[in-house]
């Protein structure tokens, strides 16, 4: 074993006490960098789940626009417009299904619409509300996301349309009037298509398994029913490229792997420049628009909170080390008075420190995993749509990467490095009869 470490290791025991103070304190802060690391990385996993899972996909494929495009439509400054159809929709259906990533393939067609009870021909009792217009089997294929409160799903071919169990309360709670599967409603274009109509029955009253993240994201101000495409497309003023005969708006792609959603959209992208058709794809946070944004932003503030916490626990770190270094400037002045040379007493005193943070921070570290371990097997539940969102779920199930370990690490070792560097500077411009004297 070299000199160097011989003397820090024994330096260590002699000041037990100040050395299991320093590493109880980076122990502590390494124990909720990995906490806070698995909340935040439980909180990234629940929102891009919620989103994938439920209406995005993992990749999104859309026609090229002057303007953002997302599932909910064309941004404009009036206001959401249908987005465009896809003119290559064929050739990229067929090429998204050969590739071997790909598990499941579902097209849609949006579009918007007040909602209405059959008879009632006062508009503005219309509840306003996003219809996708869907294939049922495929779609069902790709989003096993409803579970069916009355009535059925959609069949193939025929019309109709599944309102949520939120919007039929919304219904009934504002006209009095208790729709149920069989029941028909009278569907209004809105904006620009303030003059289409279609009549359609319901087929079933659905609520969402487990989370709607856009109802979470929108604060429960946002409807959305599935209806069959013919009528998706009825209630739209956008015609379809004159090649089409069943138009659609877009193709959304479940991988086998999400992990793989990058690679393969940079080569569908690829593929589409070559091809020259005058499409895009891109992720789910493209495809939710706004609110991919939105809980974006709410994850970051929430993650902001955590980060704060860890960040006061290192400047105690910090503050800890300099003071064990600063107390022991005497010992420094001796050390030098003796023959031992700066370098070697820097050298001497970052060994200590690795040390030290190396054993606590691993302690420490161990510690967090344990207790996020604990906090994963309470299974803690979670009420409310956005904290739902936010923890992944109505179960709290939160997760240890070994990234962020090593993250939680990396940090205390480098913040107790860094947090000597100074002090010992200072302790060594001290002439050593002066440190002596002080001693």
């Amino acid at each position: 074993m070299p000199l160097l470490v011989k003397i820090a290791l024994r330096n260590l025991l002699e000041r037990r006490a100040r050395s299991l103070a320093a590493g109880a304190i980076i122990g502590v802060g390494a124990l909720v960098l990995v906490a806070g690391g698995a909340v935040i990385d439980a909180s990234s996993r629940g929102i891009r789940q919620a989103f994938t899972a439920s209406f995005t996909g993992d990749v999104f494929i859309a026609e090229k626009a002057g303007a953002p495009v997302s599932l909910l439509g064309l941004a404009s400054e009036g206001g959401p417009e249908p987005a465009p159809y896809l003119s290559g929709y064929r050739r990229i259906l067929a090429y998204a299904r050969s590739r071997p990533e790909t598990r499941a393939i579902a097209a849609q067609v949006t579009t918007y619409a007040g909602v209405n009870v059959y008879g009632n021909e006062n508009r503005e009792d219309a509840l306003a509300t996003v219809l996708f217009g869907i294939e049922p089997e495929s779609y069902r294929k790709a989003f096993d996301n409803l579970t069916l409160v009355s009535g059925r799903y959609l069949r193939p071919g025929e019309e109709g349309i599944l309102l949520s169990r939120e919007e039929e309360e919304a219904l009934r709670g504002e006209l009095g009037v208790e729709l149920r599967a069989g029941d028909r409603v009278s569907l209004a274009g809105l904006g620009r298509c303030a003059f289409c109509a279609r009549d359609v029955t319901v087929r079933g009253i659905f609520a969402f398994r487990g989370l709607d993240p856009l109802e979470a994201a929108s604060g429960g101000g946002l409807h959305i029913a599935y209806v069959d495409a013919a009528t998706a497309r009825a209630l739209r003023w956008t015609v379809g490229p004159p090649s089409a005969r069943d138009p659609w708006s877009f193709i959304l792609v479940r991988l086998k792997n999400p992990a793989d959603a990058r690679r393969y959209i940079a080569g569908l992208n690829g593929w589409l420049a070559t091809e020259r058709i005058d499409a895009r794809a891109g992720d789910w946070k493209e495809a939710s628009g706004g609110f991919g944004l939105i809980a974006d932003a709410m994850r970051i503030v929430f993650a902001a909170g955590i980060l704060a916490v860890a960040a006061v626990a290192l400047i105690v770190v910090m503050s800890a080390l300099a003071m064990s270094v600063v107390e022991r400037t005497a010992e420094i002045g001796t050390m030098r008075a003796i023959g031992a040379q700066r370098g070697f007493i820097r050298r001497m005193i970052m060994v200590e420190t690795l040390a030290v943070s190396l054993v606590s921070g691993g302690i420490g570290a161990a510690l967090g995993a344990a207790l996020v371990g604990v906090l994963d097997l309470a299974r803690i539940g979670v009420t409310g749509s956005l904290p739902r969102m936010l923890l992944a779920g109505p179960v709290f199930r939160p997760v240890v990467s070994a990234s962020s370990v090593a993250w939680a690490l990396a940090a205390v070792v480098v913040a107790a490095l860094f947090a000597q560097i100074y002090p010992v500077s200072v302790a060594l411009k001290v002439e050593p009869v002066r440190a002596i004297q002080a001693e």
